[in-house]
């Protein structure tokens, strides 16, 4: 009976030690509260879950002026361009230039969406 008790406080203390380990908590405290309470003991380790502090959202980077960046738009199907980044704003805030719009200039690859671009915040500020 000392030997079947002995092992199941060894399994319990086992996978209690794992699980921990599994969640960055001390194995070896949860061995020894797996080994002594059993079932109860790694029921604990799942009811008390460590708080992780929210970490804030990436500030992005800003986005400096290029003169010398020539941008082009799509309006339906007709390609407007080349134009100074200050045209493109221009353009933005008469409405001819909307988030949904693609845009493209000569560093990119293809065309994308102006809310996926880094220059839309300057845009919107």
């Amino acid at each position: 009976m000392i030997k079947i008790t002995l092992i199941s406080a060894f399994f319990w203390g086992l996978i209690s030690s794992f699980v921990a380990g599994r969640q960055k908590r001390n194995a070896y405290l949860w061995f020894l509260i797996g080994s002594l309470f059993g079932a109860f003991g790694l029921g604990c380790l799942f009811f008390f879950r460590k708080k992780t502090a929210p970490t804030a959202p990436p500030k992005p980077e800003p986005v400096k002026d290029q003169p010398l960046t020539y941008w082009y738009y799509l309006s339906d199907t007709t390609r407007l361009g080349p134009m100074s980044f200050d045209a493109l704003k221009k353009s933005f805030y008469e409405d001819k230039v909307t988030e949904e719009t693609y845009v493209w200039n000569e560093d990119m690859l293809d065309w994308a969406k102006l809310k996926t671009l880094p220059i839309h915040q300057q845009l919107t500020t």
